[in-house]
């Protein structure tokens, strides 16, 4: 058991750097949304909206992203990734802390627009990664790089979790400004995503 998990993470120590950089970046987005999946349903219904009115609201994100993730995937076919990875990493903190003010005041009219843009820039990034992987990646490499991407969705979770159990208990602070503060947290993802090269021409292949 212990050898296997060993083993496991020497296959994920072997990634690509730029790999690792994209799945980091990947993972700030992830605090962000893992943030508002766990609270703002909360902060809504404390900001005297009714269930209808947060489900109307939430509705309009997940359509956004069903809509979009289709054609985007044709429309990146051949096209550098790493503009759409910067425009999701600035853009989901940038809308998800706007989000928040708006709530905070009462501008709610303004609210199925930012839910949409928000979902059209969280599917810049993720329509993007599993293409940047499978371009840049060794193909020994690829099955653990596509694994530890999506894991990101999970500890991205917990990660979130963690943070708002902590400020729930140990500050005063509400929950709109728990969202806002993870929303900040979210811009560190940029730093990890400035120094990757073209990725649409350079193929890397296994010897």
């Amino acid at each position: 058991m212990i050898s296997n998990f060993k083993n496991l993470l020497i296959n994920y120590m072997r990634l690509e750097p730029h790999i690792l950089s994209v799945i980091k970046a990947q993972f700030f987005i992830q605090i962000v949304g893992g943030a508002f999946f766990l609270i703002l349903n909360i902060f809504l219904s404390i900001n005297s909206f009714t269930d209808s009115e947060i489900a109307n609201f939430i509705s309009y994100r997940f359509l956004a992203v069903m809509l979009l993730a289709f054609p985007l995937g044709f429309f990146i076919k051949g096209k550098n990734l790493k503009p759409f990875l910067i425009a999701g990493s600035l853009g989901v903190p940038i809308v998800a802390i706007l989000v928040v003010l708006t709530i905070q005041n009462g501008a709610s009219n303004f609210l199925p627009a930012l839910f949409v843009f928000w979902g059209v820039l969280y599917s810049c990034f993720q329509v993007s990664v599993l293409p940047y992987i499978m371009r840049n990646t060794l193909k020994e490499n690829q099955s653990h790089a596509i694994s530890l991407s999506f894991a990101t969705n999970s500890f991205g979770m917990i990660f979130s979790g963690m943070l708002i159990f902590l400020f729930d208990n140990l500050t005063s602070i509400d929950s709109g400004q728990v969202l806002i503060i993870i929303s900040i947290l979210g811009f560190f993802g940029l730093r990890f995503l400035y120094a990757l090269g073209a990725d649409n021409t350079i193929q890397i292949h296994s010897k």
